[in-house]
């Protein structure tokens, strides 16, 4: 059922219509794709915010 959601029907058509707004792969790139995790931080923000 995961692959499915996954690879076959509900997230990749999502993204799909998704890719075209601002803010979007912003969004993909700090946070997980399926399983909720807390978000991703990158090196690069850590130090912008010292």
């Amino acid at each position: 059922m995961t692959y499915l959601l996954t690879c076959g029907s509900g997230k990749r058509l999502l993204e799909n219509h998704l890719t075209d707004r601002p803010g979007y792969a912003a969004y993909t790139a700090r946070t997980s794709g399926f399983v909720p995790l807390p978000p991703h931080r990158h090196p690069h923000q850590e130090a912008q915010r010292r």
